[in-house]
């Protein structure tokens, strides 16, 4: 380990934390870092005052800076969490980790696989941690679906899976669609199924007709043969948060807008038609099961992130969701991003810029 990570490691319990960013995001992220480190461990970094004096006001007794730079400038501070806009990811975390401080960005980790690349370059230099804020890999039910699948149990081998993230609004003028909506369910699967894509093939639209896509339809294929696809929408009647798997023992329905019973296990598949003795196939068996609604606690997931980030701090030990990982999440939005540009066409994921033959 790093000799400045391991000294670091031993004040991470009386090191402040900065917040940098307090919109509408920031000010969740604010009340769960309240919560995990108290109001004298709590800094705020926002360029906007009203912003800074209604996070003191909500708050009193957290420590308030207008810059960045003045911020970095404080001894006490460890550790920052950016929850600025993309386009500022960059060069806000390498500003940080060049001062030998530790890094949460939000999704996504930047705006290009370079940008990205440079941050966790810089994380691994330094033997600094750097965390991307995919919140829903802390989310306690997507722990439990991820050991489900991992461990092959319900499923069998998985076949494909579909995910769909629709809502009517936010809409962002900072960002389309694929890029505000992309990174949790692109975090999702690649932590469940853990493998990354080859391609990506988009269809999007700008149905406000400003060129800002906000639907779109991803298509992803994977190195094991998998395939998958990503539904998403700020034009959307009803808010959906689901996720369907199909393997070879069964199924699994995964709704997080459902409060009581958000996963649903379900016992149901087919048998492969097999030939008769007389060398005609025979038709296809329908087997149906049980359905099976495990309990799972909700813990809120960005809590469980910001105690998993000060704990990575503490130990030097990595987490799920670090910069390489970051890195791979944006070269998928990337490409995604790519393929609608190019009317849909296939785009590889390792180079996120070629289509494929």
């Amino acid at each position: 380990m790093n000799v400045a990570r391991r000294a670091e490691g031993s004040r991470a319990d009386v090191m402040r934390v900065a917040l940098v960013g307090v919109g509408y995001w920031g000010s969740k992220l604010l009340r769960n870092l309240v919560n995990v480190v108290g109001l004298e461990r709590t800094v705020v970094v926002d360029n906007n005052l009203k912003a800074l004096q209604n996070a003191y006001e909500t708050y009193p007794g957290i420590t308030t800076y207008l810059t960045i730079d003045d911020a970095l400038m404080d001894d006490s501070i460890g550790a920052f969490i950016i929850a600025s806009q993309a386009s500022s990811h960059h060069w806000m975390a390498c500003k940080v980790l060049e001062a030998g401080m530790h890094v949460m960005i939000e999704k996504p980790l930047a705006s290009s696989v370079a940008e990205a690349a440079d941050i966790a370059r810089l994380g691994d230099e330094h033997g600094l941690t750097v965390m991307v804020g995919h919140t829903f890999l802390f989310s306690p039910r997507v722990e439990f679906l991820t050991d489900l699948v991992r461990e092959r149990r319900s499923l069998g081998d998985l076949h494909y899976m579909t995910s769909s993230r629709l809502n009517l609004g936010l809409f962002r003028n900072d960002a389309n669609v694929i890029w505000d909506l992309g990174p949790h369910d692109f975090s999702i699967i690649f932590n469940l199924l853990d493998e990354t894509p080859q391609t990506m093939q988009t269809a999007a639209r700008s149905i406000l007709g400003d060129g800002t896509p906000d639907v779109a339809f991803v298509n992803m294929t994977f190195p094991s043969g998998l395939i998958a696809t990503v539904s998403l929408s700020w034009m959307s009647p009803r808010k959906e948060r689901r996720m369907i798997l199909v393997g070879d023992q069964g199924m699994i329905h995964f709704d997080d807008a459902e409060a009581e019973e958000p996963i649903r296990i379900f016992d149901k598949g087919i048998q492969k038609p097999t030939e008769d003795p007389f060398g005609s196939p025979t038709r296809v068996a329908y087997r149906h099961g049980d359905t099976v609604v495990p309990y799972v606690d909700n813990h809120e997931p960005l809590n469980r992130q910001i105690v998993a980030f000060l704990q990575s701090i503490r130990t030097g030990r990595d987490h799920v969701s670090n910069g390489h990982f970051g890195v791979q999440v944006v070269a998928a939005l990337e490409a995604a991003d790519m393929s609608w540009r190019q009317g849909g066409a296939a785009v590889s994921v390792s180079s996120g810029l070629e289509p494929v033959s």
